[in-house]
């Protein structure tokens, strides 16, 4: 970052003298970890605090971690300040469950900027079929089958790439029963998937496609590589995935090969034609990272201006576009990136391109705007995906980033990671027939309660009253 027109200008723009310092890719959260052992925290931080800061962050404030904003945020942060008070949601996400205000955290608030990924499929395969885009659990299944049988895919779905969590996506087939595979909310009460009466109709489905070769055999270790391998060999023909970094790359890859083959995003499931999905991929409106500034340090004042900067007219333009006349200019009031940014010829890609003059194709501390997303998705079928995708209740059942305080914590996580672990473990080898599907009361959910899932449910029910609460 230091050595990028981005950071060069900041420093020129705000007038303030700043060194940004990375760990190592890859690395992020075993450095977080001993970051905060340490005690020697830079200025500024950047991470994902509320998720990974055991205690939330009213304990990182007690523990002299993070800057308490409050008092002063008015004041050293105003446009920041104010976009919170415009937004009732944003404002409850940017506190603690004791009412402090305690970081600068990343704004999506348009509707198409919040859901980037979702279910794709090979588009030029439906077309040869004759079939429809798929809308309902019934429609996936006769797409499925067509590949594997007319197409002779050995794998027709594959997950994401990251394993059997991949194979969850977002719970992008759990959804069409109303259910999350984990922790969700529905009507005020945290709920939990599998004790769930429907979770057994998607169980019981899930293994019949894995029985009738419609899902990828290798679907609980199968990794990103191996996805790709897949629907550029013709062995799958639907995952899940992100708009540019997903469809956008294996477009790039298999038009080498086949220039006629095509991808193309598809809605998440339904079990009844005409239903609006219930679950999906949606950001919340202010999400991380969260910039928090150190207690300790000398400049907190200096920090939070230039924090704020991010949120002013002038530093939103920075973040999201760069410098007028090297990556974009005005056009008719629309910030139109330059050719270089949008086709790179230097082997970059337009994300990497864009990223070195702006922090908009990732994330930071400011507000993301839909002008950037309608340049950086660099074709119909890219901002098509956009839109199908944000077509869910997510936001309605999607569990917020409640705080489990630091006295729920010593059992709570405990709790957590055993049931995670379990949770997973059981259900691969349901779906993958190693175990009868009967145990799934016999055996699957008495040792979710032997294990605390009770336990867990009344911890999430009090850290989510109290973020209703803030």
């Amino acid at each position: 970052m230091n050595e990028t027109p981005f950071a060069e200008a900041l420093i020129e723009q705000t007038g303030v003298d700043i060194e940004f310092i990375h760990p190592a890719q890859g690395q992020e959260n075993e450095q977080f970890n001993l970051l905060i052992a340490s005690g020697k925290m830079a200025d500024i931080v950047e991470h994902n605090w509320v998720g990974s800061y055991t205690g939330g962050m009213d304990a990182a404030i007690r523990n002299n971690l993070a800057y308490n904003l409050t008092e002063n945020l008015a004041t050293w942060a105003p446009d920041y300040y104010a976009l919170l008070q415009e937004n009732p949601e944003m404002d409850r996400l940017m506190k603690t469950d004791e009412g402090n205000y305690f970081g600068f955290g990343f704004v999506t608030n348009d509707e198409i900027l919040r859901s980037s990924s979702g279910p794709l499929v090979r588009q030029d395969w439906l077309d040869d079929l004759g079939l429809a885009t798929p809308e309902t659990l019934d429609d996936w299944e006769v797409m499925l089958r067509a590949f594997r049988d007319e197409k002779g895919a050995t794998a027709p779905l594959v997950g994401d790439g990251s394993g059997v969590t991949g194979f969850f996506w977002q719970n992008a087939i759990i959804g069409a029963y109303g259910l999350q595979t984990a922790f969700y909310v529905e009507d005020g009460q945290v709920k939990y998937g599998p004790l769930e009466p429907a979770y057994i109709d998607w169980l019981t489905r899930m293994r019949d496609w894995y029985a009738e070769g419609l899902i990828n055999p290798n679907f609980v270790t199968d990794t990103n590589k191996e996805k790709e391998a897949n629907l550029l060999t013709g062995k799958a023909g639907a995952s899940f995935g992100y708009a540019q970094s997903t469809m956008g790359a294996l477009t790039t890859a298999i038009h080498e090969t086949d220039p006629e083959a095509a991808f193309a995003a598809i809605p998440y499931p339904v079990l009844n034609k005409g239903e609006r999905p219930k679950m999906g991929q949606k950001r919340f409106p202010i999400d991380t990272p969260v910039a928090i500034i150190n207690p300790k340090s000398e400049n907190i004042e200096i920090a939070a201006k230039v924090l704020n900067y991010g949120y002013t007219e002038d530093g939103n333009v920075l973040y999201n576009y760069g410098i007028e006349g090297e990556s974009f200019n005005w056009v008719d009031d629309f910030p139109q990136m330059v050719e270089s940014i949008t086709s790179p010829e230097d082997g970059l890609s337009v994300g990497a391109a864009w990223g070195r003059y702006a922090r908009s194709p990732y994330n930071g501390p400011f507000e993301q705007t839909e002008e950037y997303m309608v340049q950086y998705m660099t074709e119909d079928y890219l901002r098509d995906a956009l839109t199908i995708w944000s077509a869910t209740d997510a936001e309605k059942y999607n569990l917020p980033p409640v705080s489990v305080s630091t006295e729920e914590s010593r059992e709570y996580n405990q709790i957590r990671s055993d049931l995670d672990t379990y949770m997973q473990e059981w259900v691969c080898q349901a779906i993958s027939g190693l175990v009868p599907l009967e145990e799934y009361e016999s055996v699957f959910l008495p040792t979710l309660y032997d294990i605390g899932v009770e336990d867990a449910l009344a911890t999430f029910q009090a850290a989510y009253d109290r973020y209703l609460a803030r």
